[in-house]
């Protein structure tokens, strides 16, 4: 090998190393930038894990000693039962079926007694009259044999 030969190996070398060295450098450079980066973002992370957890303990406070606590329950317990229609509606349409066939059902037991009213009602107007009637044949009898 001749000197130039080892002097053109050497400078080629030389380039790559410093191309590397470059790079690199780049690398590390980004690396920093990351690495700040994921800190400050680890360090928001924990920050707002905190918030978090005071949060809840103020939100698990706030549901033990709520005021309004017993007014919403009062309000839940006048929305069961339109709850329990919204979520079973076959249910509750068969409840009201059920209902509306207990009122025809009475009604038309009231329909039935209101005829037999009616009929005894007439018979007692046609037996008052057949007396009137038969109470006037007997005193016409009576005036003719007297």
């Amino acid at each position: 090998m001749r000197a130039e030969e080892k002097e053109l190996i050497n400078e080629k070398f030389t380039t790559l190393t410093t191309l590397m060295n470059a790079h690199f450098l780049t690398i590390d450079d980004r690396l920093f930038k990351i690495e700040t980066q994921t800190t400050k973002t680890n360090g928001s992370v924990r920050d707002n894990e905190k918030r978090i957890v005071e949060l809840e303990k103020a939100d698990i406070e706030h549901i033990v000693r709520c005021p309004a606590i017993p007014q919403i329950q009062e309000i839940n317990d006048q929305l069961a039962e339109y709850k329990m229609f919204k979520k079973y509606p076959k249910i509750g349409i068969g409840v009201l079926l059920i209902a509306l066939i207990i009122v025809a059902m009475s009604g038309l037991e009231l329909f039935n007694k209101l005829k037999v009213t009616k009929q005894l009602v007439e018979n007692q107007i046609l037996l008052k009259s057949n007396n009137d009637i038969l109470i006037e044949s007997i005193d016409s009898l009576k005036r003719q044999l007297k």
